[in-house]
């Protein structure tokens, strides 16, 4: 199966390496804060490198460590689902064979 962005035409696979750019929620500090001090509309912006693990209409799931660990099992650390609507881009590094 494949997917895209809400806003690119180039598809991702299952399998393929990916850089994806998304925006995440930011704030949750520790304790109380003044109103004046809370307020922001600083994004926060991250950048993904990953194996395309899942790929679906709402969301995409990478991983960014995957091993073999033994021949038949394959093994992944890291691993994130990111919902298309937050997707700046994507790009496919290295497409699945």
């Amino acid at each position: 199966a494949e997917c895209s962005p809400h806003h690119r035409p180039r598809r991702m696979r299952k399998g393929d390496l990916v850089y994806l750019k998304w925006e995440d929620s930011l704030g949750c500090p520790r304790g109380w804060e003044p109103l004046d001090e809370a307020r922001s509309t600083v994004r926060s912006v991250i950048e993904s490198v990953g194996w395309v693990m899942a790929c679906g209409a709402k969301a995409v799931q990478i991983a960014p460590h995957v091993s073999s660990v033994k021949k038949g099992s394959t093994c992944v650390q890291g691993h994130m689902t990111i919902p298309r609507s937050a997707l700046l881009s994507a790009e496919v590094l290295q497409r699945t064979t």
